[in-house]
């Protein structure tokens, strides 16, 4: 159960997540991550929720709006709200081999060295080198 305190925490990861996903559509890698850096730092009003209320609101909006469970959307939109929040994280992205020999990427976000999201088995992902 949600509590109220969490409701707006909640709303603000179900309006950026598509926004974020539909960036990551339409735009440039690279201008994404810039914008994401610059959003990331103008602080948010009100109650400061932790990393791990943040990584929460996240995924729970994932599974609730369109296109919400891509796991790149998923690990910016983390980073946009615990930047503003004050907290700090990595998005990492990896790759793999998939059973056809095919190619598959992944990202997650880190926290001091432990996956906040995007987890929980990211061992089969061989990971890049960390994003600026």
């Amino acid at each position: 159960m949600t509590s109220l305190r969490s409701l707006p925490l909640l709303v603000a990861a179900a309006l950026l997540l598509p926004l974020v996903r539909l960036a990551l559509r339409v735009l440039p890698f690279g201008m994404v991550w810039r914008v994401t850096h610059r959003v990331a730092r103008a602080p948010s009003a009100g109650p400061v929720p932790t990393p791990e209320r943040i990584a929460w609101a996240v995924s729970a909006a994932g599974r609730r709006v369109p296109g919400g469970r891509h796991c790149l959307a998923q690990a910016v939109t983390a980073c946009i709200l615990l930047g503003r929040y004050g907290h700090s994280a990595r998005v990492r992205l990896g790759v793999s081999r998939d059973a056809a020999g095919g190619f598959e990427a992944h990202a997650w976000l880190e926290r001091a060295g432990a996956v906040m999201l995007g987890g929980p088995d990211i061992s089969r992902f061989a990971p890049l080198p960390p994003l600026p």
